[in-house]
């Protein structure tokens, strides 16, 4: 039970934690350091509103960062709720402040019981998309708007685009001699970037945001070199680095007057040469380098380019976002924007919503982007702002009579209303600046709580880690975080609550290298990764907070999960389970290489390479010079009887075989569950030296074919085509998690994944590394405070004045930011925390610079094998190769006396008993239940009746690509498409989807399939069918169901438990919801019975599916692609 107590002679802050708790009349805002029982105080923040207030919990919005956090308040909230039933006074302090609300808590309690399923817990995304439903009119969207994390919007811009240009660059453009102008100084992707870009960060460009005097900039810049040259000796000796400072000190002062910049200076300034200044210069080498920057940035500003440019794409950008909105196309950023408008930009509707709710809590305030803030400002605004309706509504009596009296017009007038607002944050834990987070937008709304009267407490008594460890944090960070005005806020010190306990300081384990050594940064990894695995080895088992120390207690925390994969390599080695979350490398491993080579030779017998990886995996057990025999006789096809080695491919070859010649017949989810049964691909990885890992990621792939099949079951040439394209590209994809959370391993993980999180054992890798910067320049920056907007070309290298500034903005944003990522870093553990180091780190490594900076970088000019620096214990480590290739002892040796045929009969024996209790499978299908309910349905539903335009049937696999490919393209078209755009628009869906099912340009077969997939869907879009959907309201598209089967009607008497499925299509039309199934085979006019019978069972059960889910009875309707026509049934 979390309670209110407040034991002053245990919490330091006790009283802070109760006015957090207890003031409810006035806004709040909390400053919780890391650990300081931030949830809790939410949590007990909501008890005192609702049953000491007694504020019903759905006029209660509580926000949080993540779905995981929110679900957490929720279930913490329900906990303590329940406890209250029968032990109302574990929160005295409640009864104290409201003693008259103690006589109804019981009835309070278990009303909030009954609401808490409506309670507003949730994210502020979840909320604004909230918002947006219910006022779609006001706020200009789509009622169905769905969100989109970027695939709908760039296939929308590719059709757009192209549109647009055909028109603009054709041959009637009316703007030719303006397009001709720019396009000679900047290529025509640029121009599409920045559009990207501008419509991406809603960016106004009804008015011209682009003009910046950067006048006092550069007379800074003349002032810091002028300052300089006073300081130090004249460097005429050194020659380069003279002409160097000649070149940059001429450059400033030609900006200052005004003298328009030449390639030949952009040139010379790009081959000038500064890294290297004379020693008496060394101490000058970071302004130095600074100056150059600031030099070079100027040199390619070129507002004019923008200002035409802009010129010309305005029309287009409206349009785009015209379409977005009218097509309910909605990033995630673009629910914050339109929600914000909303509350601003229509006062009845914010009135509205005040009324519903009356408190506002908000977690992780620190992380909040300014659209957000705004929100939250809105919507605690009081009922007596200091807002003027606008002037065309003030001469309105009658209406003005009906609206709100002064709602602000803007955030920063808007009058709080007292105890209706109420932010957690911690400033110093800031780190999602790539989501939108911004520093500025924090304090600036946390001062303007503060100007109106909002109390703020500070939380510093820290429930999570050691004395020890707190000493060392409180020793780094207050020389790091140094106050900077909307940058970095002043460093507060956190106290332990708990003892040392004999864990001792934070631990620094420096790796030490001979003089004469060049080591890579992947073979540090590897030492670092070698010796965090004899650690964990080593003290397995020891006490730890009252337990033995398991794989569980330890984790590892990265900067970027680009660092794991040496990691994981010698956790594999040597034996340590693990969790890895975050990182690419699920494509890459060995066990799923090899498993592609098996799939990949069963689908393509022609694969002589693919074939080849299955002969030299442990399923083929040959060796290169076998293999080298094999090629040698022209052997290595499966199809065919080798020549040479016969005894070792006699069961390889036939199977194969068998499992190639059911390729096109069978999904590729069933073969590989087929293949996990009928061979030893499951043994041999449970054996290997991945263990159980490698077990658990081939299993993946199984669940990734289930996946991407759903009800559509996909050939397995298509899987494997899939499977090979995310490989190549480098899908970010972690390898199958052995278990859940609760899995005793090893955690890696992000350090931005870590936050909210603790572990007893904490290791920091990879320290050392640089981590880059700015490698991608952004090609749209947005200042919220100043309102300026920085733009780039990014191939040309143009930008225009106001990105020079931001960008300089951006590196002291960026680089305050990293402080606070290692501070969020190092108060994670609760027992130890170890940071590996490097002897000598390259200049470039930030946190090293930062641990200098500190003044805790370790002496080492005394040789000692251990000793402290401060509040640190450090460890020297020498270099020492291992062999990379360790393999752990198998805890059970196999006998010699072990007799294979007895286990294989025993293995055999094992499998009939499976079968026989595993009966028929858990789950089915709507097209398992059409096959399995007789032989007849089974022949209509497989037979088909695909047929090329000129007449000739399509091949049962072809025509299964064609069903495949039509509704993939369906699943993504645009309804409300006319004219030309549905061409273009099928035809680039066509190209894209394609891949996916194995189709190769040029290739005949491929073509004709792509041709009558087009054909197909051309003649559906002219349809009256495609008409009548155009005009309805589309609810969903490929919506997945899963529903338990009624036992005591289910045609089996042990039959499947749980239906599974998925929706092609829902909409409503006149008021009638309708589902419809796409079909492309030939609809038989002449007898419609017996081509609709098999498919009145997929009825059945699609329909029951909506009405268990949403209560909802429909009509089902087959939609036959071909002819345009639908048949209810």
């Amino acid at each position: 039970m979390v309670t209110v107590e407040m034991k002053e002679n245990i919490l330091s802050d006790a009283d802070q934690r109760e006015l957090a708790i207890g003031q409810l009349d006035r806004n709040m805002i909390v400053m919780a350091g890391a650990g300081t029982g931030k949830t809790t105080l939410l949590v007990n923040r909501l008890l005192f509103l609702i049953l000491g207030k007694e504020i019903p919990v759905e006029r209660i919005v509580a926000l949080t960062f993540t779905k995981k956090a929110a679900e957490e308040m929720r279930e913490r909230l329900e906990k303590e709720l329940r406890f209250l039933l029968t032990s109302p006074d574990a929160i005295p302090n409640l009864w104290e402040s409201f003693p008259d609300a103690k006589s109804r808590y019981k009835e309070n309690v278990e009303r909030a019981l009954n609401d808490i399923p409506k309670a507003q817990i949730g994210t502020i995304h979840g909320f604004a998309g909230h918002l947006l439903r219910l006022y779609p009119l006001q706020a200009n969207v789509d009622p169905a708007f769905r969100e989109d994390e970027g695939e709908v919007f760039d296939s929308l811009f590719e059709l757009e685009w192209r549109l647009w240009l055909s028109h603009e660059l054709g041959e009637k453009a009316k703007r030719a001699v303006l397009w001709k102008d720019l396009l000679h100084q900047i290529p025509l992707s640029d121009m599409k970037e920045l559009v990207k870009g501008i419509v991406s960060s809603f960016v106004s460009v009804e008015e011209n945001p682009l003009k910046t005097d950067f006048t006092t900039f550069v007379s800074r810049c003349c002032d810091d070199l002028a300052n300089l040259k006073k300081k130090f000796p004249n460097p005429d000796r050194a020659k380069s680095f003279s002409e160097g400072l000649e070149t940059i000190e001429k450059f400033f002062q030609n900006q200052l007057k005004g003298i328009p910049v030449s390639g030949e200076d952009r040139e010379m300034l790009d081959q000038m040469s500064m890294d290297k200044p004379p020693k008496a210069w060394s101490s000058a080498r970071d302004i130095l380098k600074d100056l150059k920057r600031k030099a070079k940035a100027l040199a390619w500003v070129d507002g004019s380019l923008f200002e035409k440019g802009l010129e010309l794409l305005r029309p287009f950008i409206i349009r785009l976002r015209r379409e977005c909105t009218r097509k309910g196309i909605l990033s995630f950023e673009g629910l914050l924007v339109f929600a914000r408008n909303l509350l601003r930009d229509h006062p009845l509707v914010r009135r509205d919503i005040k009324r519903k709710y009356d408190v506002f809590l908000v977690d992780e305030f620190q992380d909040t982007d300014p659209a957000q803030g705004e929100i939250l400002f809105y919507l605690a605004e009081g009922t007596d702002g200091q807002a003027r309706l606008p002037a065309r509504q003030a001469r309105l009596p009658a209406r003005q009579a009906r609206l709100p009296a002064r709602q602000a017009p803007h955030w920063s007038e808007v009058q709080l209303e007292p105890g209706r607002l109420f932010v957690v944050g911690d400033p110093k834990q800031s780190i999602y600046r790539f989501r939108g987070a911004d520093m500025a937008a924090f304090e600036s709304f946390r001062n303007k709580m503060k100007d109106q009267g909002a109390t703020e407490v500070t939380l510093s008594n820290n429930f999570r880690s050691h004395t020890g460890l707190l000493e060392s944090v409180n020793t780094i960070f207050p020389a790091l975080m140094k106050p900077d005005p909307y940058i970095q806020s002043a460093y507060s010190p956190l106290e332990a609550i708990r003892g040392n306990e004999k864990q001792g300081k934070m631990e620094m384990i420096l790796f030490k290298k001979n003089e004469d050594q060049t080591i890579s940064a992947g073979a540090f990894r590897r030492r670092e990764a070698e010796w965090i695995a004899d650690w964990i080895k080593e003290h397995l088992g020891e006490n730890i907070q009252g337990k033995p120390l398991a794989y569980e207690d330890c984790a590892l925390l990265f900067r970027s999960a680009n660092a794991f994969e040496e990691y994981l390599e010698v956790f594999k080695n040597r034996d340590i389970p693990y969790l890895a979350e975050g990182e690419k490398f699920f494509y890459q491993t060995v066990e799923v290489t090899e498993f592609l080579n098996l799939l990949s030779a069963i689908a393509d017998p022609r694969d002589t390479l693919a074939l080849v990886g299955v002969l030299r995996s442990p399923l083929g057990g040959l060796t290169d010079q076998m293999i080298f025999d094999l090629k040698k006789q022209a052997s290595l096809d499966y199809r065919h009887t080798p020549k040479c080695h016969k005894n070792k491919l006699k069961s390889l070859f036939p199977l194969l075989k068998a499992f190639s010649r059911r390729a096109d017949t069978v999904s590729a989810a069933h073969l590989i569950e087929d293949l996990f049964q009928q061979t030893w691909v499951l043994a041999l990885s449970s054996q290997s030296r991945y263990g159980e890992q490698g077990l658990a990621n081939l299993m993946k792939i199984k669940s990734l074919a289930e996946k991407w099949s759903q009800d559509h079951p996909m050939s397995l040439k298509s899987f494997v085509k899939r499977f090979q394209l995310y490989r190549e590209d480098e899908k970010e994809e972690g390898e199958n998690p052995l278990a859940d959370a609760k899995y005793n391993a090893v955690k890696l993980m992000t350090i931005h994944k870590a936050k909210g999180l603790e572990f007893p054992v904490l290791f920091l890798p990879n320290l050392c590394t640089s981590k880059g910067g700015m490698n991608n320049k952004p090609v749209v920056v947005r200042d919220w405070r100043s309102g300026q907007v920085g733009l780039r070309l990014p191939k040309s290298r143009f930008t225009n004045s106001a990105m020079v500034f931001l960008e300089e903005e951006m590196r002291k944003k960026e680089m305050a930011e990293e402080v606070r990522i290692f501070y969020v870093a190092t108060t994670r553990a609760r027992e130890k925390v170890f940071c590996l180091l490097r002897e000598n780190p390259p200049a470039t490594s930030e946190y090293a610079r930062f641990l200098k900076k500190a003044g805790v970088w370790p002496d080492l000019s005394e040789s000692s094998s251990a000793k402290g620096v401060g509040p640190f214990n450090v460890s020297e480590v020498p270099w020492i190769e291992k062999d990379s290739t360790f393999q752990p002892e198998r805890k059970e040796k196999l006998t010699p006396e072990w007799n294979p045929a007895l286990l294989a009969k025993r293995i055999e024996v094992r499998r009939k008993e499976e079968e026989i209790h595993r009966g028929i499978p858990m789950v089915s299908s709507p097209t398992s239940e059409m096959r399995d309910r007789g032989a007849a349905v089974k022949e209509e539903v497989e037979k088909g009746s695909f047929i090329y335009e000129e007449g000739e049937p399509l091949p049962r696999a072809h025509a299964i690509k064609v069903g495949l490919l039509c509704h993939k393209v369906l699943e993504k078209w645009f309804f409300t498409s006319e004219g030309k755009k549905q061409g273009i628009l099928l035809k680039d869906l066509i190209s894209k989807y394609s891949r996916l099912f194995e189709l190769i340009p040029g290739e005949a077969q491929s073509e004709a399939i792509k041709k009558e997939c087009e054909l197909i869907l051309s003649q559906f879009v002219q349809s009256e069918v495609y008409k009548r959907i155009a005009h309805a309201n589309i609810i969903g598209r490929e919506i997945p169901f899963l529903y338990p089967v009624d036992q005591q009607k289910n045609i089996h008497p042990k039959g499947p438990v749980l239906m599974r499925g998925v929706i092609d299509l829902l909409y409503e039309h006149e008021g009638t919801w309708i589902i419809a199934d796409y079909k492309t085979n030939k609809l038989d006019s002449s007898n419609m019975e017996k081509t609709v019978h098999p498919y009145r069972i997929q009825a059945e059960i699609y329909k029951k599916a909506l009405e268990k889910s949403l209560k909802k009875k429909a009509f089902f309707e087959l939609i036959f692609l071909r002819e345009g026509k639908s048949v209810r049934l």
